[in-house]
């Protein structure tokens, strides 16, 4: 009796996806803390809603970068729609933050 070989399947790649959801998440505790902060809040919410979600994708795409070369890539259409939205989020809360930081400073 002869046994049948042994078929391994290819593992399979994406995106590194985690970088972007730890860039929402940061647009989100941002949002979070304007909703609920003074001066020292807005100073910390703008950092998370600024540097964060700019960090996040640039990590995302050095990564993602790197697993394209592999030919077992599965790209994601999400990420294609993702990445936009959190840089916009970001930008917005910032634009927030910094909104309520200066009108502290100016009372």
């Amino acid at each position: 009796m002869v046994d049948a070989p042994v078929v391994e399947e290819a593992p399979r790649t994406g995106p590194p996806v985690v970088f972007l959801l730890l860039g929402l998440l940061s647009v989100l505790a941002s949002i979070f803390l304007l909703v609920h902060g003074g001066f020292a809040a807005n100073v910390l919410g703008y950092v998370l809603a600024c540097v964060l979600p700019i960090l996040s994708v640039g990590l995302f795409r050095h990564f993602d970068l790197g697993r394209r070369i592999s030919p077992y890539y599965v790209p994601s259409q999400l990420v294609r729609y993702l990445i936009p939205v959190v840089l916009a989020l970001g930008l917005i809360a910032a634009v927030l933050h910094t909104w309520s930081v200066a009108t502290e400073i100016a009372s």
